[in-house]
């Protein structure tokens, strides 16, 4: 099984601050969504001939803690096989432990 996986350090613009104010500075879901995409695209790339591309099928995402700034997210894809195409399997991990967040524990 192939794997490819990146780290990505959680930056201002990466968090659901920039796009209210109002709202915590953590990891943004769409920051996560593209960080995944990013990742699988390369794996995927290395796998499929010259003149094709992938397209997503589903993404699902459990949400297991917040990613304040500054804290390293390791993203790993995985290659799985099916029986009718070759899909990527996308496994997230954080590379640090995540704590919940409440407006207490900024």
């Amino acid at each position: 099984m192939q794997t490819l996986e990146e780290f990505f350090i959680i930056k201002d613009n990466d968090c659901i601050s920039n796009i209210d104010s109002s709202l915590p500075s953590l990891l943004g879901t769409y920051t996560l969504v593209k960080w995944m995409e990013i990742v699988s695209a390369k794996l995927a790339n290395k796998n499929i001939s010259d003149g094709f591309l992938t397209v997503g099928q589903e993404v699902c995402i459990e949400h297991k803690g917040m990613g304040k700034i500054e804290q390293k997210i390791k993203i790993t894809s995985k290659m799985i096989e099916s029986t009718l195409a070759p899909k990527l399997h996308l496994g997230v991990y954080t590379h640090e432990t995540i704590k919940p967040h409440s407006k207490n524990n900024n």
